[in-house]
């Protein structure tokens, strides 16, 4: 099983390509609605945090089987709502 330090950077890691992507978006095309790609980028920094509190406190610390459930649980959730968030990004560019 990973680190709890390798997961948090991992966490840190994926997020941080969503906040460079929306920072770009932000620089190469300010015609764009800013607030939306700012919501984007706060829904990001939320769910880094969500993820942190997630990964420090687990409900089970002694039983192995149940932590590393846990941690994948942890991973599942950081991908579905990253992509739930790239999908938002792109969805502004459809409607340019």
């Amino acid at each position: 099983m990973a680190s709890i330090r390798n997961i948090k950077k991992f966490v840190i890691f994926q997020t941080n390509e969503l906040l460079d992507d929306c920072r770009l978006t932000l620089w190469f095309n300010p015609s764009i609605e800013q607030e939306m790609i700012v919501d984007i980028m706060l829904k990001a920094v939320d769910l880094r945090t969500e993820l942190f509190d997630m990964i420090n406190n687990p409900a089970e610390k002694d039983n192995r089987k149940l932590l590393k459930k846990h941690y994948q649980q942890v991973n599942t959730k950081l991908y579905v709502e990253l992509d739930k968030l790239f999908e938002e990004l792109s969805a502004i560019f459809k409607n340019i």
